[in-house]
């Protein structure tokens, strides 16, 4: 009985530390952008999937983050180059991370979204009016 008790404590322990991150990630929230974006332009699904909150984890797949730059460049030509990072607070303590992204054919925008504690809570490739619109607001 002894034993049972102390192998479901054991269980329950190791199943917290898997849920709850023992640090928050490092860096400031360009230099995560940049990270993040490097990621989705490397096709890294893994590395993005594992940058994402505990909470979206279960609601979006490795398979969904995959080759997300290459289904744009079918329509926009290949990527050529992207800008500087323009970060925003948004309501809560997160931050929206935005960048104008150049490819053959037109130019688009990136956005990257963080939560309080630093990880990913979105990440996408927008329309540029949406990022222009976003910079004229304030």
């Amino acid at each position: 009985m002894r034993k049972t008790i102390l192998s479901l404590l054991m269980g329950f322990s190791l199943t917290m530390a898997a849920q709850t991150p023992v640090t928050a990630p490092k860096g400031d929230p360009a230099q995560r952008a940049e990270k993040m974006f490097n990621f989705l332009l490397n096709d890294q699904a893994d590395s993005l999937y594992a940058n994402f909150t505990l909470q979206l984890k279960p609601i979006l797949s490795k398979e969904q983050l995959s080759g997300v730059v290459k289904r744009v460049e079918e329509n926009s030509g290949k990527y050529k180059s992207h800008g500087t990072w323009e970060i925003k607070d948004m309501p809560g303590g997160s931050k929206s991370c935005t960048t104008l992204v150049q490819f053959d054919k037109e130019e688009l925008g990136a956005l990257v979204i963080f939560d309080p504690s630093g990880f990913l809570l979105g990440i996408q490739i927008v329309p540029a009016k949406a990022i222009k619109q976003g910079s004229n607001e304030q």
